[in-house]
């Protein structure tokens, strides 16, 4: 979720140089985004097996990873892969979860210690991303 809470940062200050309100629609194209796939997700997640699902969505994630550091600076590729990003993103954890609690057996106190390790990295990704933005953004 770091990468949503820094959008505004970024195409601020990089190359893209957008104002405050096309970096306020980039948030909502973000989000908006993310919320539509893990309902789309949730409803094809009835016909299509997890291992699937899981599957499709890193590899579409990892090819927008690589997209938007390479079309940084461009207006249209960052839109278009911003909004394919978090449609991507979006519906792994969940996915996982189900995943998880089907092929694996887990006491909940598991699932919990779990759910509390992923919680503890993304608060320590989120301050080392803001950490890298403040040391070496422009």
């Amino acid at each position: 979720q770091a990468y949503g809470k820094f959008i505004f940062t970024f195409v601020e200050t990089s190359g893209l140089q957008f104002d405050e309100g096309v970096a306020s629609l980039a948030i909502a194209e973000y989000w908006s985004s993310f919320t539509l796939s893990r309902f789309a997700v949730f409803i094809l997640s009835f016909w299509v097996p997890d291992y699937a699902l899981i599957f499709t969505c890193s590899s579409v994630l990892l090819a927008s990873s690589v997209g938007l550091i390479l079309a940084r600076s461009n207006a249209t590729g960052f839109w278009v892969l911003n909004c394919i990003f978090a449609a991507s993103k979006s519906p792994l954890s969940p996915l996982f979860a189900g995943w998880l609690g089907h092929y694996v057996e887990m006491s909940s106190f598991a699932f919990v210690f779990a759910a509390c390790g992923g919680s503890t990295g993304a608060v320590v990704l989120q301050w080392v991303t803001g950490y890298l933005f403040e040391t070496y953004s422009p």
